[in-house]
């Protein structure tokens, strides 16, 4: 809200209702005058007086709802009324515009973020000598009652609703050390809370205009109001990032995760920085530590996609040596066979049908090779693990129609992806490897004419083949 002012509005405020002995006033660097400043800072077009009067409406709103002598359960039902019920405000979550975050524009707009929301209820309890308290959890900041006997919590963002501590471990993955260290579910100081407000505008009002030398001003007074948010240190090292500081970035980001280990997102931007430093095995690691707070962390996923895509050509030393670290993980927990992922046509878009395949000994002539699947065009695509018994020299072999390709450990072993008709085609290939599981993946088209594979391989330490049946393995599904 740019150069814009609040609604004027008539206030009349009977004397002595707001001005209850011991409660801060206007003028003695109240939290509602170190707000308001900050405010200004973002935007300095908004009108005080209308945001006083404002706030000083909603206190009496929430006094006249509270009754005489209002009991912890009474002030809160009667905040939550007048906020929610009364005066309707909702949530609006989008930390890319300061107007969700500071004072006056959540007033005029009658929405905020959780901070926004949060500090409005926060500044209503300073005037009214409610123990109210900003309380901060991962990437959120909800309001508790507390007033050293009764505890409630008051989630801003959700309508008022009362969420226990435990609501929150769960669904925002803090970690105990973060609770035990004081760092979250805590009530914070009003520097604290303040802190958080700065923090928000360094990451979503500086930062975007281009302008990160104030953005890096305001996360320093962020960081030295507020020392244990692991948000600002976070914050600190995106920015850093940004500006080319890669090593101080991943301090920070550092600093961040030594405050919340939990915190995916500085796992991910430092294993980022550290990917700029040249520290691949490193990046690699932080990478796949978000993914390990959260599977479904979309940035995370796609990042280690791009990161290993370049990591087999470039790095191949580092993919092996993860490769066997992570498959080492996997032992007692797999099943025998390959998932064979079966598809019409020959791209791998359409897939009909999966399955579990002991062994890869198929002539399917010129039938289907499983119900719903076309005779021609189709293709199969073989994932899994082969568990080699100790470290030797293996050579696999393959019979084969129309084209074959073959990975184990990222490494392609055979490429020939062309048609070749009823032409049965055969290759071997060589590769050490060391005892335990590798990743396999093994696919196959078919275009015209019949279709088939024969897959086995040996050692160099025996004259035997190694029996497929006992060396193919896949992780089942989750829920099998």
């Amino acid at each position: 809200m740019r150069g814009c002012a609040l609604r004027r509005v008539l206030f009349l405020v009977p004397v002595g209702l707001l001005a209850a002995p011991g409660i801060p006033r206007h003028g003695q660097d109240t939290f509602l005058d170190r707000v308001l400043a900050a405010s200004r800072r973002s935007d300095a077009g908004f009108s005080r007086e209308t945001a006083l009067g404002a706030v000083d409406a909603l206190c009496l709103e929430v006094r006249r709802r509270a009754g005489k002598d209002p009991s912890p359960e009474g002030w809160v039902d009667a905040l939550v009324h007048v906020f929610f019920d009364q005066k309707r405000f909702h949530s609006a979550g989008d930390i890319a515009d300061s107007s969700s975050l500071f004072l006056p524009a959540v007033l005029q707009r009658g929405s905020g973020s959780c901070l926004g929301l949060s500090s409005l209820a926060l500044v209503v309890g300073e005037r009214l000598g409610i123990p109210l308290h900003g309380v901060p959890v991962p990437n959120h900041y909800f309001v508790r009652f507390d007033d050293g006997k009764i505890r409630i919590n008051i989630e801003m963002t959700r309508q008022g609703e009362r969420l226990s501590d435990d609501w929150y471990v769960r669904n925002k993955r803090i970690h105990a050390q973060a609770i035990r260290d004081g760092v979250y579910l805590k009530n914070a100081t009003p520097d604290e809370t303040l802190g958080a407000i700065l923090q928000n505008w360094a990451l979503s009002d500086c930062s975007p205009k281009g302008n990160r030398r104030q953005a890096l001003g305001v996360i320093e007074e962020a960081i030295r109001l507020a020392p244990s948010l692991p948000e600002a240190r976070r914050t600190r090292g995106l920015l850093l990032a940004k500006s080319g500081k890669e090593k101080k970035a991943v301090e920070a980001l550092q600093e961040a995760i030594t405050l919340h280990p939990n915190d995916m997102e500085a796992h991910l931007n430092r294993g980022i920085a550290r990917y700029s430093l040249g520290d691949v095995a490193g990046a690699l690691f932080d990478i796949d530590r978000a993914i390990e707070i959260d599977p479904q962390y979309e940035p995370a996923l796609r990042r280690r996609e791009e990161v290993e895509a370049e990591v087999r050509v470039r790095h191949f030393d580092v993919w092996q040596a993860r490769v066997v670290a992570r498959n080492q993980r996997h032992d007692g927990k797999v099943r025998p066979g390959l998932q064979g992922d079966y598809f019409s046509g020959k791209r791998f878009k359409e897939r009909v049908t999966r399955r579990i395949d002991r062994k890869l000994e198929f002539d399917w002539k010129s039938v289907s090779p499983a119900r719903g699947v076309p005779s021609s065009p189709f293709s199969v695509r073989w994932t899994g693990f082969l568990k080699t018994p100790y470290e030797a020299t293996y050579t696999v072999y393959a019979a084969y129609n129309d084209g074959v390709r073959l990975s184990i450990d990222g490494r392609l072993l055979v490429d020939d992806w062309n048609h070749h008709g009823w032409e049965n085609m055969y290759e071997r290939a060589e590769v050490t490897l060391s005892a335990g599981y590798h990743d396999f993946q093994l696919e196959l088209f078919n275009d015209r004419g019949g279709s088939r594979i024969l897959f086995f391989l040996a050692s160099d330490k025996s004259e035997k083949r190694l029996d497929t049946s006992q060396v193919f393995f896949h992780l089942p599904e989750k829920g099998k």
